[in-house]
């Protein structure tokens, strides 16, 4: 099946280990594969290879995921508008 199928499946009806596997399968290898060894990825988990003072990680960790939860808001919302919007 082709990711464009997968994807219209997804997006008709929400189901969270197929997003979490879409989500593994294509950015996270994507992002770990470009960035020298910042980004991570081992098959199942996701993170960045940085060194963060303690009490700067918990902004950190906020920022990152307001921006994950955006990313993946507008990629789903874009797939779900017919083509050409």
């Amino acid at each position: 099946m082709n990711k464009d199928k997968k994807t219209a499946r997804l997006a008709a009806a929400y189901d969270e280990a197929k997003v979490a596997g879409l989500i593994a399968e294509m950015p996270m290898t994507k992002w770990s594969g470009s960035s020298n060894g910042i980004a991570r990825f081992d098959g199942t988990s996701f993170w960045f290879d940085l060194d963060v003072k303690d009490w700067a990680a918990a902004h950190l960790f906020q920022w990152t995921k307001e921006v994950c939860l955006y990313r993946l808001h507008l990629y789903f919302e874009r797939k779900g508008q017919p083509a050409g919007q």
